[in-house]
């Protein structure tokens, strides 16, 4: 059994494939939930099997690529930290798929805040978010104590990861959709 604490110091020297060039590599990190954010390097190769996952779970949830995307993911420190994609790679998908996102950072996913960009991506259409199951929660929790309805309900949520505890998906049940 490897562990967290055993990858940390060896990144990226000890954990990266000799046979993957440098080109291919894209770092990424975990979300750090569980304590500290791990870094990784991710296949760009990679990249046309994980958007035809994207566009399956899509399909089978009931929305669409062309619908705006809301993730709600990591705190806002997390995206300075990484690899962009590479610009032609957010043209194609913005411009053939018809793809948009709209990012709040979990440490900033204030009901106040959601509700205002709900307002804004709600106006181009429907909507899904993404995001880890407790950020979801909590701002689900948040809703549901203002009240106050979404100006448009989202069309599925989905969480990354892992599922989310009974209680999780009650409060996202109850506060967002």
């Amino acid at each position: 059994l490897t562990t967290k604490q055993e990858l940390r110091p060896a990144f990226p020297e000890r954990t990266t494939a000799g046979n993957l060039p440098g080109t291919r590599r894209r770092r990424m990190m975990t979300s750090g939930s569980t304590g500290v954010p791990l870094e990784f390097y991710w296949d760009r190769a990679a990249l046309p099997i994980m958007g035809g996952t994207e566009w399956f779970w899509l399909g089978w949830a009931g929305t669409a690529s062309w619908h705006t995307r809301v993730l709600i993911t990591s705190p806002a420190y997390f995206y300075d930290q990484l690899t962009p994609p590479r610009p032609f790679h957010r043209l194609a998908a913005g411009v053939l798929l018809g793809e948009r996102t709209a990012r709040l950072p979990a440490n900033e996913a204030t009901p106040a805040r959601f509700r205002a960009l709900v307002a804004e991506v709600g106006r181009r259409g429907p909507y899904y978010i993404r995001g880890y199951p407790g950020s979801l929660a909590s701002l689900a929790a948040g809703l549901a104590a203002d009240g106050a309805p979404l100006a448009a309900a989202p069309r599925v949520i989905g969480a990354f990861a892992e599922t989310p505890p009974p209680a999780n998906a009650r409060h996202l049940e109850g506060g967002v959709g």
